[in-house]
């Protein structure tokens, strides 16, 4: 038995030992993945709006990694930039799902940094498919959790989405453009972005907003500075997807200053960027642009072309079939996260009810303990009184017993004396050891009554 412990103790001391290297061995690749992984992130986050090839390729890699090594930050950022390269090729259906996707797992194994450009992203599919509603409630919810990790830049961007969500709903809905309020969110915004050189590339989405807003004010010299400002820097920092958008800008307010030549340039521009960087949405949006223009030049021939590719590129990407689509994912995704929080809450309840019920359980247990013990107590109490008054009873019966057995045999005890002076007077007739065997019983007789009698007084004296 001893040898079998002894084996048994050696047994676990060794699956120890292994167990803390196998974790050492755990942590070093952990840590040598993560090296690889932050230099992926660092790489991917440089395409993010330029090249849709390049930022695939880090996106795969960062998924094999998660896949492989289940490094988290891996996982999370390798859903979110997949879910980039889909919506900018214009898979809307399949970027929302690769973002849900994103964002479940970022909540689940808390990698919070992405978080609310998980948001972002849903928001702007939202956008992309006309769902406001949705849009705007994806964008406050990812602002919300910028806040609350303290992430500037992330609250930078989201004002910026927020503030085209408002324009872009007011186009939407041709509402009066006085009514249009986010030229005041945007300059909020921007005041942010410069207030660090930090934030510089984060000025790029709010200068050409700005500009959108002002050439749909027709300020048009307003709306050219604007994005004059974000072609500086999109150049300079090669935010090609970016550039597609002051183009676009450009093109439109240098058309309606009479500068038609300058206007179907930069709209050309901006065509060719979105064609090199494979983003078929954005080129479906620029051929819209150039059609109206095209149109509006009285050039009808030019505006069918561009019309009918705008239409294949639409129809290939089965834009009407996606914003159905997408506005059910959220919904079944919302509701998802509903039945979660209400299966947390109920389970959370049920612990409440469980506790509840056993201290409950537990206090009526102690309370019937108490009953019974109260019970015990004047149980024993009342058959105490009822031992000490029997007990005194009896005592007082014997003493009068005593008292009495006494008195009667002090009668027979006279007559023994007597009978014994009797024969002591008849002389040499009687045995004399007789005599004195009987004088002796006498006097043992009248002692044994002294005591019984002596006794009994004590007694009484104590009570």
């Amino acid at each position: 038995m001893k040898s079998f412990l002894v084996t048994v103790h050696g047994l676990i001391i060794l699956l120890t030992i292994l167990s803390c290297k196998q974790d050492k061995i755990q942590k070093a690749i952990h840590g040598s993945n993560q090296k690889e992984v932050d230099r992926l992130i660092k790489k991917a986050k440089g395409y993010q709006n330029s090249n849709n090839d390049s930022l695939i390729v880090y996106a795969q890699q960062l998924q094999v990694i998660g896949n492989k090594s289940l490094n988290r930050s891996a996982v999370v950022y390798g859903a979110m930039f997949a879910a980039q390269v889909y919506w900018h090729a214009g898979n809307h259906k399949e970027a929302m799902i690769t973002a849900m996707k994103g964002l479940e797992k970022a909540e689940r194994y808390h990698v919070t940094e992405p978080i609310p450009m998980l948001y972002g992203l849903i928001a702007n599919l939202h956008k992309e498919n006309s769902n406001y509603k949705l849009a705007f409630n994806a964008q406050e919810k990812g602002f919300l959790e910028a806040e609350r990790f303290k992430d500037t830049a992330a609250m930078i961007k989201l004002i910026s989405n927020k503030a085209m969500f408002i324009h872009s709903f007011h186009l939407h809905d041709h509402t009066p453009q006085s009514q249009d309020s986010s030229i005041s969110v945007h300059l909020k915004g921007l005041l942010l972005a410069e207030s660090k050189a930090e934030y510089m590339l984060l000025r790029i989405p709010f200068y050409n907003n700005i500009a959108q807003y002002y050439k749909d004010q027709k300020q048009y010299h307003k709306a050219i500075e604007y994005a004059n400002r974000a072609v500086s820097i999109a150049t300079d920092r090669k935010q090609y997807r970016s550039l597609t958008y002051s183009y676009a800008w450009l093109g439109q307010s240098w058309y309606a200053l009479h500068d038609q030549a300058k206007g179907f340039r930069y709209l050309n521009q901006g065509l060719q960027i979105s064609q090199r960087l494979k983003q078929p949405y954005r080129e479906m949006e620029l051929l819209s642009d150039l059609y109206q223009m095209y149109y509006q030049s009285k050039d009808y021939k030019r505006a069918l072309d561009l019309h009918i590719r705008g239409q294949e590129i639409h129809d290939s990407l089965q834009v009407q079939m996606n914003e159905k689509q997408i506005s059910e994912l959220q919904i079944r995704y919302e509701s998802a996260q509903k039945d979660k929080q209400l299966l947390l809450l109920d389970s959370e309840h049920k612990k409440q009810n469980q506790k509840l019920l056993a201290v409950l359980a537990g206090a009526l247990i102690l309370l019937m303990l108490l009953l019974l013990l109260i019970n015990r107590y004047r149980i024993i109490r009342v058959n105490n009184r009822m031992m000490q008054k029997s007990n005194a009873d009896k005592t007082i019966a014997l003493e009068h017993i005593a008292v009495i057995q006494a008195h009667d045999l002090r009668k027979p005890l006279s007559s023994i004396l007597g009978l014994i002076h009797v024969i002591k007077e008849m002389g040499d007739e009687v045995d004399p050891d007789c005599l004195n065997n009987l004088e002796i019983a006498g006097r043992e007789l009248d002692l044994a009554i002294h005591t019984v009698i002596s006794t009994v007084e004590k007694a009484e004296a104590r009570f």
